[in-house]
């Protein structure tokens, strides 16, 4: 692994073994740091290299088991093979008849058949500790060896004292190499798991929260600087702190034990109250421990704040009064009505046909109102499943119905506090949910889905429809006690076709919006054919002429195309020839007044400069003659 500094201790007195140590260790560019001393030397040099950030220390077999015992880093024993032992006493038999074998009385050396296959007096003495030493050299000398094989050079300093000679076994490449490379692989490992738990400590104590990590006894192994702080916990301790010896929270103590979650558990830690949580957390099968978390009532509240303002501005409105677009006198004082209804806190009931500008209206009503800083909700009543339609206005508890998320979920009416809710298409309310919506009007309090307490609510409500209540109260479909709960202020917005005059300033702003939303050059629609688009009806009002210039602004691609207009003008005028709100036939289009009867003629004629505001050009459009022929007819008629 690239970029990490592999620092290996070498503890040993042999200089043979040092010389082979640093040539592997050359080769595969590892870096050794050697310590030569004799065993009494043995756990101080180990405690030294530890200090100095040695991550694994190799040794041989007596030394290992010693700096192993003590020492909070790895220790790796160079392994003697029975070829190592059988290659040097091969070598001193041919000069010694006895030689002396100390064996370690921990290892699992099994060299008595060494007396089998080397024609020499081998004898066995095992040993505990370095204090045997001596009394080993001095045992083997009584047995007339001539010398000692062993892999430590403390016995060839003894053996000299006692005029015995010393052959050291020479261990082979293999072994050496292959434990530095498990020396090797054991840093990089501590090292990742090193860096992998500070950025596990760095991220939990980045947080607000107090964290502390169980394994499945209770042994503390992550703890947040809040948490020590909270519960003055100290890490100068070697052994871990138990969390029964930290807090005494039975229900806590209880969930750790049954390996439980434990959610919204409330306790009081010092003077402030806590929000305790418990997560089991499982590796195969098994659960290993658990996280704890603990949130005070103070971080609570500012994070509901927190994302109560976010709610505001998720829920905000979009369009203001200048988002609708007229010239004509009506709208204008449907606009004064607006702005005066916007200082009021009573529902409003906006009607017209689909397409009208409801919506804009409604926005732009919160807009000018005293709310306009808090959330602006709307739903549409038609749009959504009667059952999902209830829980959305209302909310709901956990554990209400099947498949209610836990903890339950405000409902918009909640959501709407301090703002205003608006609700399109009220018309299609079911009528059980229009007696819930009665009760909340008249008590400004609602109750979740299987809850069992009132919380009170502050909302201005909006209410929009396109159909007749007073016919649907006719027909038993909507209750007459909502209709003049809501309907305490009423605004109607007139079909497209009853302010034709607005549509030249419609078709322009339009146009300028819907080719900068595609990215395309405004394109200039002529006069002439401006005053064709006065002739249509637009059954779909706003909306449609909307959807009639974006086809034209993109098919167009900036330059205007009479042909274009033509055709896109020919398929609207087909279809405002047969359609309408109120479901009557259109008469205002070119109809051939020489075929109707002077009655007949009459009628149409007054009809007809009714919705175009007795503008007789272009009464004379829709009537299909000329303004001469007009003049006439209206002079004949008496007009």
């Amino acid at each position: 692994m690239k970029d990490i500094d592999v620092k290996i201790g070498l503890i040993h007195g042999s200089q043979a073994l040092t010389r082979e140590v640093l040539r592997i260790a050359k080769k595969k560019n590892y870096t050794v740091l050697v310590e030569t001393c004799g065993v009494e030397n043995i756990l101080s040099a180990g405690k030294r290299m530890e200090a100095e950030g040695v991550a694994v220390i190799i040794s041989r077999r007596y030394t290992a088991n010693v700096l192993s015992s003590n020492l909070n880093i790895p220790v790796l024993s160079i392994p003697i093979t029975f070829f190592d032992i059988y290659q040097s006493i091969l070598k001193v038999s041919k000069n010694w008849e006895s030689i002396l074998f100390p064996i370690y009385a921990d290892s699992n050396e099994k060299n008595f058949i060494l007396k089998e296959i080397i024609n020499a007096n081998i004898f066995y003495y095992p040993y505990k500790s370095t204090n045997q030493m001596e009394e080993v050299i001095l045992w083997g000398k009584e047995q007339g060896c001539q010398g000692v094989v062993a892999g430590g050079p403390v016995y060839q300093k003894i053996a000299m004292k006692h005029g015995m000679e010393y052959e050291e076994i020479v261990m082979n490449t293999e072994s050496v190499e292959s434990t530095l490379q498990e020396a090797y692989r054991i840093v990089v490992n501590c090292k990742k798991e090193k860096e992998q738990t500070y950025l596990f400590n760095t991220i939990i104590n980045m947080g607000s929260q107090y964290v502390i990590a169980v394994n499945r006894d209770g042994d503390i192994n992550i703890i947040s600087n809040l948490a020590k702080k909270l519960f003055m916990v100290k890490d100068d301790q070697k052994n871990p702190h138990n969390i029964r010896n930290v807090m005494p929270f039975k229900e806590v103590l209880n969930a750790i034990e049954c390996a439980k979650p434990l959610n919204h558990h409330m306790e009081k830690i010092g003077h402030k109250v806590f929000l305790i949580k418990y997560i089991p957390v499982e590796l195969e099968d098994r659960t290993i421990g658990g996280i704890i978390t603990f949130q005070h009532e103070d971080t609570i509240m500012k994070v509901e704040n927190k994302i109560g303002r976010k709610m505001v501005k998720e829920f905000a409105a979009k369009y203001s009064i200048d988002d609708f677009i007229y010239c004509s006198p009506e709208i204008d004082n449907l606009i004064n009505k607006v702005k005066k209804y916007s200082a009021h806190e009573s529902t409003i009931l906006i009607t017209g046909a689909t397409g009208t500008g409801k919506e804009i209206m409604a926005h732009a009503i919160h807009q000018l109102s005293k709310r306009k800083g808090e959330p602006f909700i709307s739903i549409n009543c038609a749009s959504i499943p009667e059952q999902l339609l209830e829980s959305e206005l209302f909310g709901y508890e956990e554990g209400a119905f099947t498949g209610a998320l836990r903890g339950g979920k405000a409902g918009l009416f909640e959501l709407a506090h301090k703002g205003t809710i608006f609700l399109d298409e009220i018309g299609s309310m079911p009528l059980n949910l229009q007696a819930r919506l009665l009760r909340i009007l008249q008590e400004r309090e609602i109750m979740r889905i299987g809850g069992n307490r009132l919380i009170p609510i502050d909302v201005m409500v909006i209410s929009a429809t396109n159909k007749d209540l007073k016919q649907l109260i006719a027909e038993g479909l909507f209750r007459e006690d909502l209709f003049f709960r809501i309907n305490i202020l009423s605004l109607y917005i007139p079909p497209l076709r009853e302010r034709i005059q607005d549509i030249p300033l419609l078709v322009k702003k339009l146009t300028e919006i819907l080719s900068r939303n595609h990215s395309v050059p405004i394109i200039e629609i002529p006069d002439k054919y401006v005053e064709k688009l006065l002739v249509l009806s637009w059954p779909g009002n706003v909306r449609e002429l909307s959807s009639f210039l974006e086809r034209l602004v993109i098919i167009c691609d900036g330059n205007f195309s009479s042909n274009v207009f033509e055709k896109l003008y020919m398929e609207f005028y087909e279809y405002s020839r047969t359609a309408s709100d109120c479901g009557e036939p259109i008469v205002s289009y070119p109809i051939g007044i020489a075929q109707c009867n002077l009655k007949n003629e009459e009628r149409n004629i007054l009809k007809v400069l009714k919705e175009s505001k007795y503008n007789k050009k272009v009464t004379a459009q829709r009537l299909g003659i000329s303004r001469v022929t007009l003049w006439r007819k209206m002079k004949k008629l008496s007009f």
